[in-house]
């Protein structure tokens, strides 16, 4: 690609195959074939560089800090992010549309005696977040409720998510004490199978 040459360091099966490439006499590039060529394109110029991009950069300084783990996501991947993290919101028809326009999302994770997560998403306007916060609301208590018999620890969880709309943002929270977490995963809520 270019000036660089692309080594298939994977299986061969798929599009998640890693690739590599030597970027300089220091410095080695990695992972899977489409954003190993976004990185070529920033570097060459031909798409923007996250440096450039104001908004992100803003994010960014916000996480960056004492968070043990921080992600910021742009338009493009915000809605897949929040349909995963509530997946009873995608039930709703009114939030496909509301989803869609969201702008960005940021997420921070502080651990210390416990975890805390904090989400906040940009909306499209100060109406919209309101009501994706009353649907979310509304997917978490139904979350809540379906899995109150299967999985106690799972619904007393979700029954501490805090959501509220801030302005044109959308904030979500909640805290997860160690023993929360291990009757958790004790009820493999994180593989699907509860």
């Amino acid at each position: 690609m270019g000036n660089y040459t692309l080594y298939d360091a994977g299986t061969g099966s798929g599009a998640s195959d890693v690739f590599f490439t030597v970027i300089d006499w220091k410095t080695i590039a990695f992972g899977p074939l489409q954003q190993l060529k976004r990185i070529l394109n920033v570097r060459r110029g031909e798409e923007e560089n996250l440096l450039e991009n104001q908004t992100m950069m803003t994010l960014i300084d916000e996480a960056n800090g004492d968070a043990m783990l921080w992600g910021v996501l742009d338009s493009a991947h915000t809605g897949g992010a929040i349909g995963q993290l509530v997946p009873g919101v995608a039930s709703f028809p009114q939030s496909q549309g509301l989803i869609r326009n969201m702008k960005d999302l940021l997420i921070v994770v502080r651990v210390s005696s416990d975890i805390e997560l904090e989400l906040q998403a940009a909306s499209g306007s100060k109406e919209e977040a309101i009501l994706l916060s009353q649907l979310l609301q509304a997917a978490v208590l139904l979350q809540s409720y379906q899995t109150s018999t299967v999985n106690p620890s799972l619904a007393q969880m979700l029954n501490n998510v805090s959501i509220a709309a801030n302005g044109n943002s959308l904030d979500v929270s909640f805290i997860l004490t160690n023993a929360q977490l291990i009757n958790l995963i004790e009820h493999n809520t994180f593989t699907g199978n509860m």
